[in-house]
């Protein structure tokens, strides 16, 4: 049935958004609200017409609503950059609500980047990949036509879901005259499905290329490059069904969702003396990776008890491990027999009794889940950061003690800086990352301890994904079955062959030196990717979304009422299946819900850090809901419960936020509801229910909304897909 919304909610909806501020509007605080002083040739005027010609925004219709100019601004290396304008531009009508975030370099008046959003659906389009490809084009010949002369397209691809909402990205990266590439200087476009282009980012190095002369043949540095090239094995999970699929595969990165980002050198060869350099552009050796167990012969299983064990032995365990710090004391026990009998305990400062970490164990193993301390040691800080050396043995005599029953399974695997920046290499933080070997070859579940500055333990996340009897049901291939390494490396550089190109060295204070050297890389040697191939069959596991084939689908979505929807998700490879059914009238859970919404709205944003405790780095919903908490889907709490269901008036709560509604939805009093059982909505989910009904996104039936029932697979996928044409801007990250 047809339930029209509210006129007050309509009239109040309408005024909200035409009155509400663009959450990513809220200008960096490196913008100062200044005028432009010499260094600038644009003026204000001119960079606002330009602005306007550029991204197509019309005075007619766009109104600027910020100007700012900046001196200061600093590229991801931190080098300074030209002065730069920001300019803000909304589109305000009866109608639509739209805006756009350009900038233009204030010196030679060139677009930088340019984004633009809408809160209003976009028309249905049957754009191709083609058409979308000479749109992006077009659009950068007129913003950027000397560029464009000099880059080559060697990246496409597909995302979103649904018609509408169908993106296409394409990257543009700088190739000379004379067929050297420049690393990291590339044009990115994204062209929406209705044909419009949303998002435009130009990085590119002003500066005078060298002449690529003298360099040693590409064979010679190809070879080089297959000597340092550190390929190994390990297993993948594969999440399509309730269990996971296991694959074995050669890798040339420990990227798995437990471990920390091996800070490892580019794969970079000096094209004029054929040695490896590392990302300083100094000549270095290579050093590779060696994976073995904490004990070739310990044990690879723990003995479970007969019985759970008792408070008074959690604790004493737990004191001894050397965990706790001197301000450190253990207070409230729960026992909990969800899934994994476990003990968990809070921990509070012995001092001033707040609430300081917490910390649990498997009570059938006594080996520790996790540990997380909340506030900052007590302890004076160092003089000089704990060496890495130092940090390895504390984290190695914590692991053999606490997984004493595991030592022949478990290995070793790196020490790293926390923080991406090359800046931050002295970090205070420490990580490491241990792996739990199955058949002696690493696998996706581990360990992950960080140490503050003083060596301290400051989280701990120690959870295996599955419980023993789950994890005897998964099937690990068997490594003797594998390639060669010879054979898998062919097919590593089959398809990942070095280029001639341009390198900016990282200088000594970190930043991105200005003056290239010429080297053989392969396109992405400065990003810290994964890549893989199979380990029984040889080929190449791309992971390019554009060159995938959609997997199979499921054998119950034909007739579905949802068909159109669950065919998306199924397209995408993100609907878990048992026996080859998606089960679509089955209720779901919450971890279920977030990883669809967080797979279709924009990607997903890794975090280090968990923020439940019950979702661990090694879940493999782990990424998705750290995604909805840093971009305000769902609050951060001790506990999140991804196995419980999830209720239709709690969906949507969460999809009022997804779509910006947040504030207007906190007005409960103002809606009225077309429901029989409008009354039983929650207060705090009343205006989010009214909300979604109005704009189509969720709706009863039967003249019911049924709040308090439980979620299925088949409305969650048709809710998902309706708000995929509700193009919405994503805020800055706090």
């Amino acid at each position: 049935m047809k339930n029209p919304i509210h006129k007050v909610t309509a009239m109040l909806l309408t005024c909200t958004l035409l009155g509400s501020p663009m959450l990513w509007l809220n200008t960096p605080a490196a913008y100062a609200e200044a005028a432009p002083d010499v260094q600038s040739v644009v003026t204000k005027e001119q960079a606002v017409q330009t602005a306007r010609l550029a991204a197509n925004l019309p005075e007619s219709k766009w109104t600027l609503i910020n100007s700012e100019y900046r001196t200061s601004a600093k590229d991801n290396w931190g080098n300074t950059l030209s002065p730069r304008w920001q300019l803000d531009f909304n589109q305000q009508d009866s109608k639509t609500y739209a805006g756009a975030n350009v900038i233009l370099d204030a010196t030679t008046g060139k677009l930088v980047s340019m984004n633009r959003y809408s809160k209003d659906p976009l028309e249905e389009s049957a754009l191709t990949k083609e058409q979308a490809q000479q749109k992006a084009e077009d659009f950068i010949k007129q913003v950027a036509p000397q560029e464009f002369k000099e880059t080559e397209l060697t990246s496409s691809n597909v995302d979103g879901i649904g018609a509408p909402y169908k993106y296409f990205n394409f990257t543009y990266e700088r190739k000379t005259a004379d067929g050297v590439f420049v690393l990291d200087d590339e044009i990115n476009v994204t062209v929406q499905g209705d044909g419009s282009v949303s998002a435009y980012t130009c990085n590119w190095t002003n500066v005078t290329l060298p002449p690529a002369a003298g360099t040693v043949p590409k064979e010679r540095a190809t070879s080089a490059y297959s000597d340092a090239l550190d390929l190994h094995l390990s297993y993948q999970f594969s999440y399509k069904t309730n269990l996971p699929t296991v694959n074995l595969v050669y890798s040339n990165s420990m990227t798995e969702n437990f471990m920390f980002l091996t800070n490892t050198a580019p794969l970079l060869i000096d094209a004029k003396t054929g040695q490896m350099l590392d990302r300083y552009g100094k000549a270095t050796t290579p050093t590779k990776m060696s994976i073995a167990p904490l004990d070739p012969k310990g044990p690879t299983a723990p003995t479970p008890r007969t019985t759970s064990m008792t408070q008074v032995e959690a604790e004493a365990l737990i004191k001894s491990s050397a965990l706790l710090q001197a301000n450190m004391e253990l207070d409230e026990a729960t026992y909990s027999e969800n899934g994994t009998k476990s003990w968990s305990f809070s921990i509070r400062n012995s001092t001033s009794k707040t609430n300081i970490g917490r910390v649990s164990l498997d009570a059938m193993t006594g080996e520790l889940m996790n540990f997380n301390s909340y506030s900052e040691t007590s302890a004076p800080p160092s003089s000089s950061p704990v060496s890495d050396e130092t940090i390895k043995a504390k984290a190695l005599e914590l692991v053999k003690k606490l997984y004493s029953g595991r030592t022949g399974s478990i290995a070793f695997i790196n020490v790293v800086s926390i923080g991406d920046n090359p800046k931050q290499s002295g970090s205070t933080m420490k990580g490491v990352a241990f792996s739990f070997l199955k058949n002696g070859v690493p696998s996706p579940n581990g360990l992950q301890i960080v140490f503050d500055a003083q060596g301290n333990v400051n989280n701990f996340y120690g959870n295996t994904y599955y419980g023993n009897d789950v994890e005897s049901q998964i099937v690990y291939p068997d490594p003797s079955k594998a390639i060669t390494l010879d054979k898998a490396k062919d097919t590593f550089l089959k398809n990942r062959p070095v280029r001639l190109s341009y390198y900016f060295p990282i200088a000594a204070d970190g930043t991105r030196a200005n003056t290239p050297v010429l080297v053989y890389a392969p396109n992405d040697a400065t990003e810290r990717s994964a890549h893989y191939v199979d380990g029984l069959t040889g080929e190449w596991i791309s992971l390019d979304p554009s060159t995938q084939k959609p997997p199979a689908l499921p054998s119950d979505l034909n007739g579905h009422w949802a068909e159109k929807a669950l065919t998306e998700f199924a397209n995408l490879g993100l609907l878990e299946l048992k026996d080859g059914k998606a089960n679509p009238d089955g209720e779901i859970t919450r971890g279920e819900f977030i990883h669809l919404l967080a797979n279709v709205r924009g990607g997903l944003n890794p975090s280090e850090m968990p923020t439940f405790e019950d979702v661990p780095t090694d879940s493999k919903y782990y990424s998705a809901i750290e995604t909805a908490v840093l971009r305000g889907w769902i609050a951060p709490d001790s506990k999140f419960r991804p196995a419980a269901k999830i209720s239709r008036q709690e969906v949507a709560t969460i999809l009022t936020r997804v779509l910006g509604h947040e504030e207007l939805a906190k007005h409960s009093e103002i809606f009225t509801l077309p429901y029989s059982d409008g009354d039983q909505v929650s207060t705090w989910a009343k205006g989010s229910v009214a909300i979604l009904n109005g704009l189509g996104v969720m709706r009863g039936s039967y003249d019911r909304f049924a709040p308090h029932g439980n979620v299925t697979l088949a409305e969650t996928c048709t809710a998902l897909l309706k708000i995929q044409s509700y193009n919405t801007p994503m805020p800055y990250y706090k």
